[in-house]
């Protein structure tokens, strides 16, 4: 089954402190990158990556502070569609996945 791929704001405090971060959608086990102030980085980076603790739940290795823009790009669990991760239009740099 192929699945949609999105990019999400993550849910959870920014303040320096917090490393947990929810999707708002499940996710498929191991699609995710976090998009961290625009950077794309992969969950065994040594200082921003991260662990996928359930498949709507990740903890990042390092607090972001007040201010940064976290994002996960990923496979959406909860709907299935003709999207697979190389199909998909637009930019993981950009809020809202539109091309700049």
């Amino acid at each position: 089954m192929r699945h949609e791929s999105v990019i999400k704001a993550l849910t959870g405090a920014v303040d320096g402190v917090n490393k947990v971060f929810e999707t708002p959608t499940r996710f498929v086990a191991g699609t995710l990158r976090v998009v961290w102030n625009g950077q794309v980085y992969e969950p065994d980076d040594d200082k921003w990556g991260w662990t996928e603790t359930s498949d709507v739940l990740i903890e990042l290795k390092q607090a972001p502070r007040t201010g940064d823009v976290i994002q996960a790009f990923y496979q959406d669990k909860d709907t299935a569609g003709q999207l697979g991760i190389d199909d998909v239009r637009g930019s993981p740099f950009h809020p809202t996945g539109l091309y700049p």
